[in-house]
């Protein structure tokens, strides 16, 4: 889980028609009644036009499964994909992957030009 965030988003338009069909598309294929009960809450939270704290989480991760497989822009289009994408960067842990990202980025840039004799990665 990502660290406790203070603001809320807010989400509307072609992002909050998006999240709240992938998040009713899962909870209608989920048995859990807890998993049930976090995505009851994230298509709440997307209707009342914010989200945060648990909410963002787990909507960050419906977003960033379905964009990662393809299924966002094969239902919802290019626009759809845009949009989820947008909302995805604004949530918390859209943000961390993102800067992560871009700290790699900035890594591997210094290294531009350079010879590489041994190159070691480890993931956290």
């Amino acid at each position: 889980m990502s660290e406790a965030v203070d603001s809320m988003i807010r989400v509307s338009g072609e992002a909050a028609e998006v999240a709240r069909a992938e998040a009713q598309a899962v909870l209608a294929m989920v048995q859990d009644e807890t998993r049930r009960g976090r995505l009851a809450g994230v298509v709440a939270a997307v209707d009342d036009g914010e989200i945060g704290g648990d909410d963002a989480d787990a909507l960050a991760e419906l977003l960033e499964l379905g964009l990662q497989t393809g299924r966002v822009r094969s239902v919802y289009g290019p626009e759809g994909e845009q949009a989820a994408l947008a909302l995805f960067r604004r949530l918390p842990l859209g943000r961390e992957l993102t800067q992560s990202a871009r700290d790699l980025n900035d890594a591997l840039g210094t290294l531009e030009g350079r010879t590489i004799e041994k190159l070691s990665v480890s993931a956290v």
